[in-house]
């Protein structure tokens, strides 16, 4: 027979057997839960720097993006200002 420990539960009137096997594998998942959420952890603080300075950057370069479309719609008026002026 197993090894074995009873556990009971409130307001049920049965006791269910569980192998110890089933207790360590158990307490082994929620260790290994806790690594992998610690892990998790970890990485976030490692990556919220580099995600900062990759957000800088992005923004830099929509501001000149942004400059070179007014440069651009500003050459089009002009253009279109310098054809009505050809065509008087």
């Amino acid at each position: 027979m197993l090894n074995s420990f009873t556990v009971f539960s409130i307001g049920v009137d049965l006791t269910q057997t569980i192998p110890i096997e089933i207790g360590s594998k158990l307490k082994q998942a929620f260790s290994n839960i806790n690594a992998a959420l610690n892990d998790i952890s970890q990485y976030r603080v490692k990556a919220l720097p580099q995600m900062a300075q990759s957000i800088l950057e992005m923004d830099q370069l929509t501001e000149q993006m942004e400059n070179r479309i007014k440069d651009a719609e500003k050459g089009k008026e002009i253009q279109s200002n310098l054809s009505q002026l050809i065509e008087l």
